[in-house]
């Protein structure tokens, strides 16, 4: 009964060793990042306190060297020359006053050094862990999105871009009657897709919408569609001028707010298809030709980004 009880305690100990160390090792960086602030207030302390004594020693410097100079001149001035001071004996006092000095003041600022270093140690290395869980989640991230594009590209290739579209954004369709060249209903029926306002975009996708919330839109779909391909080729030329643009920069240039993804994710020149894209080339979608026929107000905009950048520049 007694090691039954044992047992359980040993358990139940190891347990919560194991969990706190996760914890303390999950939370590592923070905690290296509070440790190291409170270390350099620690040391703007500790430099205060030392400069307020360090002025005692430089004082007593000073009377030690005052000390030896009127030594010196009171030997220099007897004319009998009984009270010598031979100047090799001279340097050496002085020389060795001066390393005191040194000594002491070392001695006195070396609580501040320490305690500035180790706040630093603490600060770069909250940075390193930090920078290689970083380029983890980004090794990850870039695997998953090959994984869907390459999933997409699948769908696509044998069902077509309307079914890639339905699974991924929830489309539906409706059937609507068609009427002949006189205007005179007809039996057939066509379907269509319904108006992508009634679509939801995944919180961790990059397309947008483009409608009359947005403040460059124009009721008139020729204006809206000439600025939008204006604001293309305006951030392809900045993309082959400068080498790589974000997506919150297009999300700039379009009215968007920012997004976390957006400050990683974004296009390098000569990577991918060498090009921002906002999808608005392609006359066989069907979002683009409603738009621009009038019969939406709405335009999804699907940005063909090179996925994280940030670890490319």
């Amino acid at each position: 009964m007694k090691n039954n009880w044992l047992s359980k305690v040993s358990t139940s100990a190891a347990k919560f060793a194991g969990k706190a160390e996760f914890t303390i090792k999950k939370n590592s960086p923070e905690i290296l990042l509070g440790a190291g602030i409170v270390g350099f207030v620690g040391t703007i302390v500790l430099a205060c306190r030392a400069t307020c004594r360090a002025d005692e020693v430089l004082e007593f410097h000073r009377r030690k060297i005052k000390d030896i100079n009127d030594a010196k001149e009171i030997a220099d001035a007897d004319p009998e020359g009984e009270m010598s001071y031979d100047i090799e004996i001279y340097r050496q006092d002085k020389a060795i006053r001066y390393l005191k000095t040194t000594g002491n003041l070392a001695k006195l600022y070396a609580p501040t050094i320490a305690v500035g270093t180790l706040s630093l140690a603490c600060i770069l290395t909250s940075r390193n862990i930090m920078q290689k869980r970083y380029l983890g989640v980004v090794a990850a991230y870039n695997g998953l999105s090959a994984a869907f594009e390459e999933y997409r590209k699948r769908v696509r290739d044998e069902y077509g871009e309307g079914l890639d579209k339905h699974f991924r954004y929830g489309t539906t369709y409706e059937e609507l009657p068609v009427y002949d060249e006189n205007g005179k209903k007809t039996k057939e029926k066509e379907q269509v897709e319904k108006t992508e306002t009634e679509m939801v975009i995944p919180a961790d996708d990059s397309c947008r919408f483009f409608d009359s919330s947005n403040p460059n839109w124009d009721k008139n779909p020729t204006f809206s569609m000439m600025w939008l391909r204006g604001q293309q080729n305006i951030l392809n030329d900045i993309l082959h001028t400068r080498g790589h643009v974000f997506l919150n920069e297009v999300y700039d240039a379009l009215g968007f707010p920012h997004t976390p993804q957006g400050a990683v994710l974004g296009w390098i020149d000569g990577e991918g298809d060498n090009c921002i894209d906002f999808g608005l080339y392609d006359p066989n979608k069907e979002s683009v030709r409603r738009f621009v026929n009038g019969v939406d107000n709405t335009i999804m905009l699907e940005f063909n980004h090179d996925g994280v950048i940030w670890d490319k520049i």
